[in-house]
Formats: structure tokens, sequence, C-alpha cells
């Protein structure tokens, strides 16, 4: 049957021609609209992120800040550094002098100590030369230029107050930006007079400006009055200075603007647009702006909207595509069929095909709910095999455990009942029952851990009658644990394993500790001995298959307690064996809620 496409005459493609035209033009706008949409969105997504990185560099910048102003107001009033000053005031000799200068650098270490910025604290008489301190030798040299900042400190004395110059105030003039702040301490009765004191770091928080991003990206930093202290054109500007064209241009732009409403918006400098973020800095009083170039931002944009326009054309190509082939009498049977079969795929066997159309398509489709049926009835058939032949495994593993511990532990009775008469055998014979009653009494191959824990207990006993007090077993159960579910016959093979085997040839006191508590979404429980522990290679065997051991049953109980757990809860759950100076099996089983 040959394939028969609507074109057939000039009448069919025309209508043909129209319906594309009619689908093609709202898929248009759609598609431009959908453009629109994503680039505004980008630009919104850019606008946000310079917010957020002005915002952070503004608060660096304000926290450093504050620590100085804290740190200068601390070190004013530091009695022991004040007196040590004066006494470097005072002192007549140059040996006096040399003992004060100690003991103020001592005090001044021990502030040092907790930062790790470049600085340096300045201390000036009024009838004496100066004292300085500073953590890195390259730095701050004296005389210092005391011109108007010095009298104003002297008039506010008490309360520091930031210097407007981020320029050192040494006159020897370091180019890397730096802020100060200067106080004038109270005066100490009898004591020399402290005229102020300089503090002054490099902030970590102004490497922003010399290690900025690569682009046409500018920070600009401006004072309370908003003329420009440092960029990342000019680096830092003194008083008065002139900044570059650049940041003259963005400043005039800011000026022309008033104050901004928004911490984000556009400016025009030189006929280009600009992104402005400017973010305050409070304890100082400074504003930071970043001025970013739309080109900058509008290249990842245009990247992402020549993308979205070629794949929404190439959608619309195939879309015609998918219509026209829609129009043949056999595909919609076709992908009837394709659609059940994808179901089948992921799994669902109840599907069938049910059209009408050719023989030859609704014999497929016979075929194929036919196919689907025995499939089913095959996957089922195996799901039920499977869970029966799980069920006897595990039954028979459940019963292998048991034989090797009753037969010792009935022989240890009647060697006792032989030999003498006690209370221990009535104790023995009371936690064998118990043993016994929770291993095969019960219906179910689930038991809660509480019990699973109190037949441990009997089963302890047993051991310390056949083995005397060789040996102590703690027990640190969670309470949340104790509700829940756990396999029969976990725990009993793994503490077997530590006294048969780990305390084997102690030259001390064995100690085992069951721990079992909730982690995450698993129950997790841990046997820890202190025996002799066991080479890594003996650990990995422990957990293999079973096989022989004339030491009784500790790999077989280990093997068969992992194979267990796989076999019921999968294989992310079972046993792992950490072995140094002892042995810890540590058990991750399934939450199992229990019923109320």
């Amino acid at each position: 049957m040959g394939l028969k496409l609507p074109f057939h005459s000039t009448l069919n493609s025309r209508l043909w021609l129209a319906f594309v035209f009619i689908v093609a033009l709202p898929v248009g706008v759609v598609a431009g609209y959908l453009a629109l949409a994503s680039e505004r969105a980008l630009m919104g997504d850019a606008a946000s992120q310079s917010r957020e990185e002005i915002a952070q560099i503004a608060a660096a910048l304000d926290e450093q800040a504050r620590e100085l102003s804290l740190w200068a107001a601390a070190i004013s009033s530091d009695g022991q550094i004040l007196e040590a000053a004066s006494a470097f005031a005072s002192g007549g000799s140059a040996a006096a002098r040399a003992l004060a200068a100690e003991a103020l650098d001592r005090s001044m270490d021990s502030f040092f100590d907790y930062t790790d910025m470049i600085g340096c604290v300045q201390i000036f008489f009024p009838r004496h030369s100066p004292y300085l301190y500073r953590n890195s030798p390259m730095l701050f040299e004296l005389p210092v230029d005391r011109r108007g900042w010095y009298a104003e400190t002297l008039r506010g004395r008490r309360r520091t107050r930031y210097l407007p110059d981020l320029r050192s105030y040494s006159l020897g003039r370091d180019a890397r930006p730096l802020l100060s702040v200067a106080v004038a301490p109270a005066p100490i009765p009898g004591r020399e007079r402290i005229d102020a004191l300089l503090v002054s770091f490099r902030m970590s928080a102004f490497d922003a400006f010399s290690d900025g991003p690569a682009d046409q990206r500018e920070l600009v930093l401006l004072d309370a009055a908003g003329s420009p202290l440092l960029s990342t054109a000019d680096g830092v500007l003194a008083l008065g200075e002139r900044p570059s064209a650049r940041t003259a241009l963005l400043l005039k732009a800011l000026a022309r603007r008033g104050a901004p409403r928004r911490s984000t918006f556009e400016v025009g400098i030189r006929g280009s647009p600009y992104l402005i973020s400017v973010a305050q800095v409070p304890s100082p009083g400074w504003r930071l702006v970043s001025a970013v170039p739309f080109g900058e931002i509008a290249r990842s944009v245009d990247a992402f909207s020549r993308t979205a326009r070629y794949a929404l054309l190439g959608l619309l190509a195939l879309f015609v595509l998918y219509t026209q082939v829609t129009f043949h009498e056999v595909i919609r049977p076709l992908r009837q069929v394709v659609g059940r079969m994808r179901e089948v795929e992921a799994g669902n066997f109840r599907v069938a095909v049910d059209f009408a159309g050719p023989e030859e398509i609704e014999r497929l489709g016979q075929a194929f709910n036919s196919m689907v049926r025995e499939v089913d009835r095959l996957t089922a058939e195996k799901e039920a095999n499977e869970r029966e032949r799980a069920r006897l495994e595990i039954e028979a593993l459940r019963l292998q455990i048991n034989p090797h511990f009753l037969s010792n532990t009935l022989n240890s009775i009647r060697l006792m009942a032989a030999m003498t008469k006690n209370e221990n055998i009535e104790a023995m014979t009371s936690a064998l029952m118990k043993v016994v009653t929770d291993s095969f009494g019960r219906e179910g191959s689930l038991n809660r851990v509480a019990n699973e824990v109190e037949m441990l207990r009997g089963y302890v006993l047993i051991m310390k009658v056949r083995y005397g007090e060789s040996f102590t077993v703690d027990y640190r159960i969670d309470r949340a644990a104790e509700r829940l579910l756990m396999l029969r016959m976990l725990l009993q093979p793994i503490v077997e394993n530590s006294i048969l085997h780990g305390f084997q040839d102690l030259d001390r006191k064995g100690m085992i500790e069951v721990r079992a508590r909730v982690v995450g979404e698993s129950l997790q429980i841990a046997i820890e001995d202190n025996g002799v522990g066991m080479s890594p290679e003996a650990a990995r065997k422990a957990l293999e298959e079973d096989a022989p051991d004339p030491l009784g049953l500790s790999r077989v109980g280990l093997a068969n307690v992992e194979r267990r757990i796989k076999l019921v809860h999968g294989p992310a759950y079972g046993l792992s064996i950490e072995s140094g100076g002892g042995t810890t099996v540590l058990m991750r089983l399934p939450i199992i809620p229990a019923e109320r």
C-alpha cells in the first residue's frame, strides 16, 4: 500500500499551505514572545547578580571598618597600654624609653594576635616624638603628616573618627589604599598626656578594586559628600585630586540622576547604557558604586537568544513535517501500537491495542495483544516462583543456624546436671527455652528489636554458665530502635562469633557492647568486642558463602546472616566488619515500624 500525501491536487495544496501558515503564525508570535521574555529574565538575573556582588563587597568594607573602629576604641581605653605609653613619653633616659617601648610592643602584640590584617598603631604626645607599632617592617614610616585631622581629633576627645583620606598619613606616601581611625584618649591624672592614637589597616575588602574582573566593570568608592576615594580606574585618590575622565563621566551621570530610589538602575554614559548598582557602607558613611556596560551583559543574552531562535525554528520545521505525516491513513494506528509498546517497555503488561484499519494493521494488533498477554503470564509465573524460592531459602537459612547452638547448650546442661545440683541449671534451661521459643515457636520472620535483645540476653546467660565470668556484655539500645522490627536470630551468631573466636587465647576479660540506633533512613546495630580481632582477609571470608570451619559456627553464622538480610531487604543492607584491636560488626537494616 503506497504512501498517500495530501498534495495530489491544486486545491489540497492550497489548503495545506493555508493550514501551515495558520499554524506557523501563532507559533512564530509565541516564539518571539518567549525569546523576548528570556532576554528580560536574563537581564534581570544579571542585575540581581550585580546587586548581590556589590552588596557583598560593601558588607565586607563595613565589617572591617567597624572592626577597625572597635580596635581603636579598645586600644585607647586599655589601661595597660595607656600606662605604658605615658611611661614611654615621660622616660628620661634612653634605656627607660626602650623598656617602656618593649612593654608597649608586648601589649600591642596581644592585640594583633587576633587579626591577620596588615596595620600599625601610632601614639602621639604633645612634647615627645611619637611611638610606632607595625606588624610589617615594610610599612608606615615616621614622621606623619598632622595637618587637619590632628586638631579635629583633639577637639573630639574620646570619640573615634574615620579619617577622610585612604592614603597613608606617613610622609612616605604608600600608594595602596589604607583606612585610618584617630582617637584622642582621656588623660590619666599624674601621667604624661597622650594627644592622639592613629590606627591604620590595609583591609582585604579593598582587594576588590585591584583584583576585580577583567571586563569593563568599574568600582568607585565615594565618601559622604560624594567625592571619590578609590576606584578601579584611578586607584587611591587624595582629597581634592581629580579623578580620571572615565570616573568623572560616571560621577556626572550619577549627579544628573540624583539620589537613586533603587540600588540597581540604568544610566547613559557617552551614549552607551550602563547598569549601575549602589550599596551603602554605613559605618564610615561611604557609598560603593558599580558600573557595568550593557554590552558585557548582552553577550551571553544574545548568544542565548540566537540559540533559542534557532531551536524554535527547528521545532517549527519538525512540527510541519509531523503535521504532514499525521494525514497519512496508517500512521495513527501505528502510533497507537508504538505507544502501547512503550508502556510494555515500562513494565505495564495490562495494555491492549483495539482499533480498526487495514487487515495487516489489525493482524499486527492481534499479534501484539497476544504477545503482551503471554509475557504478562510468564512474568507473573516467574515472580511467584522467585518469591517461593526466596521464602524456602530464607526458611532453610534460618533453620541452618541453630543445630550447633542447641547441641552445645543441651550438652552443657547434661554435664552440669551430672556433676552438681545448682540454680544455674534452672536459669540456663529457662534461657534456652526462651531462645528456642523465639527462634521456632513464633510465626513470621520479623520480631521487635526489644524482643531480639531480650532473647540475646538469655543466650548470653547460657554462654556465661558455660564459659564463666570471662566476658561481659553491655547493651545500649535507643528507645526509637526498640520499637522497630527486624529479622529473627540476627544478633546471636555475631555475639557467638565474638565469644568463640574473639576471646580465644585472650589474656584479659572479654567485653562486648551491643548498640542499636536509628541513623537517617536505616536501623544500625553495632556489636563490638575487645577480642583478638581478625585480618582483612579473614573478615572478607567471614561474609562469603558457607565454608568449613574447625572452630564451630562462626563463619557459617555470619555468612548466613548476611545472606538472609540481602535476600529479604535487598543489596543495600547487610553486614560490614571492622577489625583492629578488637572487632566491630555493623549491621544495616531498613526501618520497619511495628504495628501498634
